[in-house]
């Protein structure tokens, strides 16, 4: 069993191959862990190697007394992720489709959605709202059907659960769930 408090006693006092054995050690758990919480990117690898010259670099102020070392580098992949959420700038879209009804929302199945740059609603003040990479779109219009998006959409849009249950004339209970 490797003693995690000697290696970092050692990577301290200048000894490069602790800190590889460290690196080694917590790659993959925070490989694991950003994959679970955050999925799958192209700059997972990049991520990865970030958090932990962050480790690097503020192993010194690690007290065990405080966290178990595992808990601490978990908590600083974790905010090394928040801090680059934070950097992105979101991009804000509006769903249309050759069938209209209010507001430009195309509730039908038969067309192919398409996906116009908007301004932000006035009303969205939390990135949790928005959509915020062309991937992302990407990757929700080729995943779920367009009712779906179009639910997602009137949303992200300020309709109620209960405006959207009329609509497609559902429940707004699961409304609420699938949202």
């Amino acid at each position: 069993m490797i003693n995690i408090q000697k290696l970092i006693v050692e990577t301290l006092n200048g000894d490069d191959r602790a800190y590889e054995k460290i690196y080694n050690i917590y790659k993959e758990k925070v490989s694991k862990f950003l994959y679970k919480k955050y999925s799958y990117n192209s700059e997972h690898d990049d991520d990865v190697s970030e958090i932990l010259f962050k480790v690097f670099q503020k192993l010194k102020d690690y007290d065990s007394t405080k966290s178990k070392f595992d808990t601490w580098v978990i908590m600083i992949a974790k905010n090394y992720m928040i801090d680059k959420s934070r950097k992105h700038t979101p991009i804000y879209v509006s769903f249309t489709s050759n069938t209209f009804t209010a507001d430009n929302i195309a509730f039908t199945t038969n067309s192919t959605p398409t996906f116009n740059m908007v301004e932000p609603p006035s009303y969205l003040n939390s990135p949790h709202d928005t959509l915020e990479t062309s991937d992302s779109l990407d990757f929700i219009s080729n995943k779920i059907s367009v009712n779906d998006f179009s639910m997602l959409t009137m949303n992200s849009e300020g309709y109620s659960y209960n405006e959207i249950a009329k609509e497609f004339n559902s429940n707004e209970s699961k409304i609420s769930n699938k949202l």
